[in-house]
C-alpha cells in the first residue's frame, strides 16, 4: 500500500464528511461499481424470484455481503490509483468472498457496522483476536456513526420504492382500477415480483453509496491513528529537499568547470595561510570559553519568563468522555497466577458446541425455506409432489362424475358451461372449493355433514371473502338439488369468476 498514490485528500475529518466523500468516490467510479453488481446480482435476483417471490429475496438479502465485498475490491484499487475493470473484478470476486464467508452471512449480517468491519478482514487479513482488537482500536472514538450510516440507507432504499411506486401509480390510466400503494407491504403473489423487482432496484442503487461511505469512514480512521497526512507532509519537504540540493550540485559544478586550472604558486600560498589559520584555532577563544555560562543565563531568563503571567496561568476544565472498556487490573507480583487452562478448555469447548448449533440453525432454517417453496420448486422442475391425503368431502357434493379432478379445472368448467351441465359444474365448484380451503385452514370436514353445516364450519374457520362465496355457491346448489330451480347462465358465470379470483390455484390431478 503506497498512501502517496491515494486519488483522496489526506484531510483528517469527521465521519458525516467521511460519508460525503465515499458517496463522491461512488459518483467517480460508478461504471465499474454498478456494473459488477448488476452482473453479480441479477442472476441471483432471476433465479431466486423464479423459485420462490416469497422466501427469494430473502435469501438475496441474506447474500448481499458477499455482493458487496466485489465494490469493496474496487474502491480498494481505485483509491490508490489503480484502475479495475469490471472483468478484473469478477475474477477476483470469489477470492474476496473467502474471509468470514460464513460469518457475513450469518451473525455478522445483522451487525450495524458491518461494511466498516469488512476491510479488517478482506484487506488486512486480519482474523481472531487480532481482529477483535484491530475493531476494537477503530471504534474507539466518540465520532463513531456507521451505525447511523446503515440505517441512512436502508432509508433511502425505503424511500426509492416508495417514489417508484408513486411513480407507477401516477402513469397507469386512469381507467385501470389499481393502486399499489393498497398492496404494499403484503406477500399477494399478484404483486410480489413487482415489489422484489424495485427492492431489487432500491438495493442496486444504494449499495455503492453504503459500501463507499463505510471504507472512507474505514480510511479516515486510519488517517487519524497512523498519521498519513503527516508522513506525506514530511514525504513531500524531503522531495523538496532533495531537489534544492541537486539544483545547487548542479550550479557547483557549473561553476567548477567554468574555472580554468589553478597556478601552483597560489596553491601553495593558500595552503600556509590555511595552516596559520588552524594553528591559530587551536587556542580556544574567549567566546567558546562563556558558552556554558551563556546556556545557564538563557534557561534561567526562559524559566523566569514561564513563571510570569500570561505562561503562569493555568486552567482545569473536565468533561465526560468515552474512553472505552478499561478491564485491565493492577497485578500483585507476590500473588501467583490463577490456573486458568481448565476455563480455556471449557470455553473452547462451549465455542465448537456454539459452532455446531449455528450450523444446525443454519441448516434448519435453509431446509425451512426449501420445504415452503416446494411447490414452486416443483413446477420450475417439472415435478409432481407426491398426492397429499384425501380429503372426506361431504356427500352432497359429489355429483362430479370424475374420480379426479381435471388438469385445466377453467377449461371443464366452461366446458360444461356451453353444455349447460349445471349440475356439474357446481359440483366440480364445490369440490375444488372445499379441498382449497381445507388445505388452507384445515377444515373438519365430514361426509355426513349437510349444506348447511358445511357452510357454518366454513363461516367458522375461514376468512370472510371466501365464506360469502361458499354461502352463494351453496345457496345456487341447494336450489338446484332440492328445489330444481336452474340458475341463469349470467349467475353461473359470475361464480365461475368468483371462484377463479380466490381458488384459481387449485391442485390440479387430485382425488376427490
Amino acid at each position: 500500500m503506497h498512501i502517496d498514490q491515494l486519488a483522496i485528500s489526506t484531510q483528517p475529518r469527521n465521519s458525516w464528511k467521511a460519508f460525503d466523500l465515499g458517496c463522491r468516490m461512488a459518483f467517480r467510479w460508478w461504471k465499474p461499481l454498478y456494473g459488477f453488481m448488476l452482473l453479480v446480482t441479477l442472476p441471483f435476483f432471476i433465479a431466486l424470484n423464479f423459485i420462490s417471490t416469497e422466501y427469494g429475496m430473502f435469501l438475496l438479502w441474506l447474500l448481499k455481503p458477499w455482493f458487496e465485498r466485489g465494490l469493496l475490491y474496487i474502491y480498494s484499487r481505485e483509491v490508490f490509483g489503480q484502475r479495475v475493470t469490471i472483468s478484473e473484478t469478477l475474477k477476483a470476486w470469489p477470492s474476496q468472498i473467502k474471509p468470514l464467508w460464513l460469518a457475513s452471512i450469518t451473525w455478522l449480517r445483522l451487525s450495524p457496522s458491518r461494511a466498516f468491519n469488512v476491510p479488517v478482514a478482506q484487506l488486512e487479513g486480519l482474523t481472531g483476536e487480532r481482529r477483535a482488537s484491530r475493531l476494537r482500536v477503530l471504534h474507539q472514538t466518540n465520532d463513531n456513526n456507521t451505525g447511523w450510516w446503515t440505517v441512512i440507507c436502508a432509508h433511502w432504499e425505503f424511500f426509492i420504492i416508495l417514489g417508484l411506486v408513486a411513480m407507477i401509480n401516477m402513469l397507469l390510466p386512469e381507467t385501470v382500477e389499481l393502486n399499489l400503494f393498497d398492496e404494499f407491504g403484503t406477500l399477494m403473489t399478484d404483486y410480489a415480483l413487482w415489489y422484489n423487482t424495485l427492492w431489487y432496484i432500491a438495493m442496486v442503487a444504494v449499495a455503492p453509496l453504503y459500501v463507499g461511505g463505510s471504507f472512507a469512514a474505514y480510511l479516515n480512521r486510519r488517517i487519524l491513528l497512523e498519521g498519513w497526512d503527516i508522513e506525506l507532509n514530511f514525504k513531500k519537504m524531503k522531495q523538496a529537499a532533495s531537489d534544492k540540493k541537486q539544483g545547487v550540485v548542479a550550479l557547483l559544478v557549473l561553476c567548477f568547470l567554468g574555472f580554468t586550472t589553478p597556478d601552483t604558486k597560489a596553491l601553495s600560498l593558500q595552503e600556509e595561510q590555511s595552516a596559520d589559520v588552524i594553528e591559530e584555532n587551536d587556542t580556544p577563544s574567549e567566546e567558546e570559553e562563556e558558552t556554558p555560562a551563556r546556556h545557564t543565563e538563557i534557561n534561567e531568563a526562559l524559566q523566569d519568563v514561564f513563571n510570569s503571567p500570561p505562561f503562569s496561568e493555568k486552567e482545569t476544565y473536565k468533561d465526560w468522555r468515552w474512553t472505552g472498556w478499561k478491564w485491565e487490573f493492577e497485578e500483585d507480583k507476590d500473588k501467583e497466577k490463577p490456573d486458568m487452562s481448565g476455563w480455556l478448555a471449557f470455553f473452547a469447548m462451549l465455542a465448537k458446541f456454539s459452532e455446531v448449533i449455528l450450523w444446525v440453525v443454519f441448516t434448519l432454517l435453509l431446509g425451512a425455506i426449501l420445504w415452503l417453496s416446494r411447490e414452486h420448486i416443483s413446477r420450475l422442475l417439472n415435478y409432481r409432489l407426491p398426492k397429499r391425503d384425501k380429503v372426506d368431502l361431504p356427500s352432497f357434493s359429489r355429483s362430479y362424475k370424475k374420480s379426479t379432478l381435471p388438469r385445466n379445472i377453467p377449461d371443464e368448467l366452461e366446458k360444461l358451461l356451453q353444455e349447460s351441465a349445471y349440475r356439474q359444474a357446481l359440483s366440480l365448484l364445490l369440490v375444488s372449493s372445499l379441498i382449497q380451503l381445507h388445505q388452507k385452514y384445515a377444515l373438519p370436514l365430514k361426509e355426513s355433514m349437510t349444506e348447511s353445516e358445511c357452510l357454518a364450519c366454513i363461516t367458522e374457520e375461514a376468512d370472510s371473502e371466501s365464506s360469502q362465496f361458499m354461502g352463494q355457491l351453496i345457496d345456487t346448489w341447494v336450489k338446484l338439488a332440492w328445489a330444481h330451480q336452474w340458475p341463469a347462465s349470467e349467475q353461473m358465470q359470475h361464480l365461475v369468476e368468483l371462484w377463479q379470483g380466490l381458488f384459481g390455484k387449485v391442485a390440479r390431478g387430485e382425488s376427490i
